[in-house]
C-alpha cells in the first residue's frame, strides 16, 4: 500500500482507481485513507493487537475532519501502547443480517417504498437473502460470497409448468429472482453506509454481473381455456363486460 504525506488537501485530492486501495500517513504509521473502487473514501487505523493484524475505519472523509481523525487514530494507538483492545468495543452498529435487513425495511422501505414493494421486499429477504447470508457478518461478506448467493438462488428454483417445453434453461429464467435479490440486497448496503450503520465504506454487490433475462411466454392449457370460456358465459350472463370486448378475446382464443 502506497505512503503519502497526508493532510487534509492530500486526502480531498485522493481519486478512485478501479480497486481499493490504501494510502498511509508517512508520519503516522498505521493511520490512512481508504478509497474504494467507486470512490468512497474513509479514514482507517491498522495496527497489530494481540498478535492479529486489526483494522478499523474511523469514519468517511466527507464527514470528518484530517486532523479529527489524526486525533482519534492517536488516541487509539495510545491505548494499543497500554496494552488495551480498543478494537474490541469499536463496530457498526449492525450486528448480523437480521439486523441489517430489519433496518433497512424499517427505516428505509416502509417510509419510501410503495406497499406491494415492501412485500415483495419481505418475501425476498425471508425466502432467499436472509437463509444465506444468517451465517455471515454485514461488515465482512464479500464479493465472492454475493456471486455465490447469486448462483444458489438461481439454482434453487423449481422448473415452472411449461419449462419443458422450452428451449431456455429452466437455470435462465430463476436468474430473474436472483437479479431481484441482488438488487435489493445492494440497495440495502447502501442504506446502511449512508446512514453510518456500517464500518466498512464498500458495496460488495456493486458491479456483479446480473442474470440476462427473458420475456416470459406462457401457453394456456385445455383447463384454463376451460376456465377462460366459462368466465366469458358468466361475463355475458351478467353483464359485467363490454359484448365487444369479450368477441375479443373468444376470437384471439382461436
Amino acid at each position: 500500500m502506497p505512503k503519502i504525506a497526508l493532510n487534509q488537501n492530500t486526502v480531498n485530492a485522493l481519486e478512485p482507481s478501479g480497486k481499493e486501495v490504501i494510502y498511509f500517513d508517512a508520519n503516522l504509521p498505521g493511520f490512512g485513507v481508504r478509497v474504494s473502487a467507486q470512490g468512497t473514501k474513509a479514514y482507517i487505523v491498522q495496527r497489530r493487537v494481540s498478535g492479529r493484524e486489526r483494522k478499523y475505519t474511523i469514519g468517511r472523509t466527507n464527514v470528518l475532519k484530517y486532523s479529527d481523525a489524526k486525533n482519534q487514530a492517536k488516541a487509539l494507538f495510545g491505548a494499543i501502547s497500554k496494552g488495551e483492545d480498543p478494537f474490541q468495543t469499536q463496530r457498526g452498529s449492525v450486528v448480523d443480517f437480521e439486523d441489517f435487513f430489519k433496518r433497512y425495511l424499517e427505516e428505509h422501505a416502509e417510509n419510501l417504498k410503495k406497499p406491494r414493494s415492501i412485500i415483495e421486499d419481505r418475501k425476498l429477504i425471508a425466502n432467499h437473502l436472509l437463509p444465506r447470508l444468517r451465517k455471515f457478518s454485514p461488515e465482512t461478506v464479500s464479493r465472492q460470497d454475493v456471486i455465490d448467493l447469486k448462483i444458489g438462488i438461481a439454482r434453487s428454483g423449481k422448473p415452472r409448468r411449461n419449462d419443458h417445453a422450452s428451449h431456455e434453461s429452466p437455470f435462465r429464467e430463476k436468474g430473474v429472482t436472483s437479479n431481484r435479490c441482488l438488487a435489493l440486497l445492494s440497495k440495502a448496503f447502501n442504506f446502511a453506509m449512508d446512514n453510518q450503520c456500517l464500518v466498512r465504506t464498500d458495496n460488495p454487490v456493486v458491479r456483479i454481473p446480473r442474470y440476462r433475462e427473458y420475456r416470459r411466454e406462457e401457453f394456456l392449457v385445455e383447463e384454463d381455456i376451460g376456465r377462460l370460456r366459462s368466465a366469458i358465459r358468466d361475463a355475458r350472463v351478467n353483464r359485467t363486460e363490454h359484448s365487444a370486448a369479450l368477441d375479443a378475446i373468444k376470437i384471439l382464443l382461436l
